[in-house]
């Protein structure tokens, strides 16, 4: 009996979630298309190419979203802000303010100035 192929769809699906899952496990670490494209076995192109197709948003701007929604669990759990930043992949506090900013329209201690307001 001969096995059969998985569809185009449902490769491009488990390599979707092979990429997430990564990024979500080492958030903390440098995460390049190059480093991605080499766990899962394929070209940068491919993973490009991917990205395009199925998300509509760029690698790089799918890393930060995920940066983003981490760093917002780790602010509602009390997380320092400057911890936050670190274990969500920033090096520096100024890049994670920058980044922040930019991805909830608010600086980090404004954000949770707003949750403990909400949350009073």
């Amino acid at each position: 009996m001969r096995k059969e192929r998985p569809s185009t769809a449902q490769r491009k699906n488990a390599m979707m979630a092979k990429i997430t899952a990564y990024v979500d496990e080492h958030l903390q670490e440098r995460i390049t298309l190059k480093i991605i494209s080499t766990h899962c076995g394929v070209s940068v192109s491919t993973v490009t190419q991917l990205f395009q197709k199925q998300t509509d948003i760029t690698f790089h701007d799918f890393v930060t979203n995920r940066r983003m929604v981490k760093a917002d669990q780790l602010i509602h759990e009390g997380l320092p802000l400057e911890q936050v930043g670190k274990t969500v992949g920033y090096q520096d506090h100024s890049t994670f303010y920058r980044a922040f900013r930019q991805y909830f329209g608010i600086s980090p201690r404004e954000y949770r100035c707003r949750l403990a307001e909400t949350t009073e």
